[in-house]
């Protein structure tokens, strides 16, 4: 009996330090869920020019730890990335600043990125490996000004100026990849042969720039006429002829994304202060004697993603700079 009593002592004694060793609760936290991720900025279908923030949200049971982004041109079938986003401290937002502006032989038009349409992608990881869905929206970047192939005013001459009688309207071929948001147009004193005072300014909004461009801005029994000639049509053959200077700028839609934490974009677009005129233009780059180039080709050698012309490969930088003589 006395054997019995003792092992059953020690039995006991090492069943009670069994639970007194045992820890109380789960321990250390468990990762069981996957990071989430929510693409907010720029809105999908945002066309955007100059550098720009591609960002959101992100959430983790635990923590995010690293966001990767890319970008596809789909268009020219060109990669971007991996790259690794900034995070937030509270790990709740990130952000990357995609298209520095660039020179050389990879740089398009001043940028990193040539314009055309991109999907940008988005991933977030946590400390364990877990990764989220993939966050994607479709942009286009448009670094490029508007291009006006102005056909009629059609000279810089002011010994031979272009006539208008009744009316004062401007015609030629606009290219662009967006919409144009508004024509300026400013007129100025002929003083000696040289640009004087400014006239007048004219502003026209949403540009029809489908089969071509035509603005009228003013005719004969509009007040600016009388205003700007100094009296009536019908007294040209007292007045005369009067000529005048005038200065043509286009804007597109393109908008800048900086302003990630306002969720807001920039009010203005890429603005031309330059146009090509017709005459100067058509032999060389638009006739079938020529290149046979439309104005959106045109277009695409000043942006720098025009690859070929007729079958043959080209410089693009180099062909710009021939192109870019050629406008006022």
């Amino acid at each position: 009996m006395k054997v019995k009593k003792f092992l059953l002592a020690v039995v006991s004694v090492v069943f009670a330090y069994a639970l007194l060793s045992c820890d109380v609760g789960l321990g250390a936290a468990v990762d069981t869920q996957a990071p989430t991720l929510n693409v907010t900025y720029p809105a999908t279908l945002s066309t955007v020019r100059g550098q720009f923030v591609f960002g959101g949200t992100c959430a983790d049971d635990q923590k995010v730890t690293s966001v990767t982004v890319s970008a596809y041109n789909s268009e020219l079938g060109k990669s971007y990335g991996p790259f690794a986003a900034t995070i937030a401290d509270d790990a709740k937002s990130w952000t990357f600043s995609f298209n520095k502006k660039a020179e050389g032989k990879d740089s398009y038009n001043g940028w990193e990125m040539p314009d055309g349409k991109y999907t940008l992608e988005a991933v977030a990881r946590d400390a364990s490996g877990k990764s989220s869905g993939t966050g994607a929206i479709t942009i286009d970047i448009d670094n490029t000004e508007p291009i006006f192939i102005l056909n009629s005013p059609g000279t810089t001459d002011i010994k031979n100026p272009t006539v208008s009688g009744s009316s004062f309207k401007i015609t030629g071929t606009i290219a662009d990849d967006h919409s144009i948001k508004y024509m300026r147009v400013n007129v100025y004193e002929n003083e000696g042969g040289r640009k004087g005072k400014l006239r007048k300014s004219f502003i026209e909004e949403n540009i029809e720039t489908s089969g071509g461009t035509s603005v009228a801005l003013f005719k004969k029994t509009d007040p600016v006429y009388t205003e700007l000639y100094g009296g009536d049509i019908k007294d040209a053959s007292s007045i005369g002829t009067k000529t005048f200077f005038c200065e043509i700028e286009l804007e597109d839609s393109a908008y800048e994304y900086n302003d990630f934490k306002n969720n807001a974009s920039g009010k203005t677009g890429n603005v031309s202060k330059k146009v090509y005129l017709y005459d100067s233009v058509y032999k060389k780059f638009q006739s079938s004697s020529g290149y046979g180039l439309e104005a959106a080709k045109i277009k695409s050698i000043v942006n720098e993603t025009l690859t070929e012309v007729n079958g043959t490969q080209l410089m693009r930088h180099f062909f710009w700079h021939i192109l870019r003589d050629h406008h006022i």
